[in-house]
């Protein structure tokens, strides 16, 4: 482990989305675009004034998307990454939205995985 993993880079993505952006949710894509759409994630970042605590947010190329909160510590990560915010400025970060049961709600819900590109 370095030191030097404290320092405090300034995360600069290089997508600006638009003013008009909208948030959609995982189950909205997913029922729209079926399983097997790849999503580009052009940012990354946490939402901490939402009113349920800090959400986790992918920034696509139309829109900004809900992401699970148990994804919040992996996007704080990636943004500590500069490897892994240089490859999203370079177009080669997306994601797949899976579908899985959660009984303890007794509910279907949505996560994402990974894919380099």
């Amino acid at each position: 482990m370095s030191i030097t993993r404290f320092n405090n880079d300034n995360v600069r993505f290089d997508f600006e989305p638009k003013e008009d952006f909208e948030y959609r949710t995982l189950e909205e894509l997913y029922n729209k675009n079926g399983k097997d759409e790849i999503y580009l994630v052009k940012g990354v970042f946490v939402n901490t004034k939402s009113r349920y605590g800090d959400s986790a947010v992918a920034v696509s190329e139309d829109c900004f998307i809900n992401l699970p909160s148990h994804l919040v510590d992996t996007i704080r990560e990636i943004r500590e990454d500069v490897k892994l915010v240089d490859d999203i400025n370079n177009n080669k970060v997306g994601f797949k939205i899976y579908e899985y049961y959660q009984r303890k709600y007794n509910k279907t819900c949505y996560s994402i995985n990974w894919v380099e590109l």
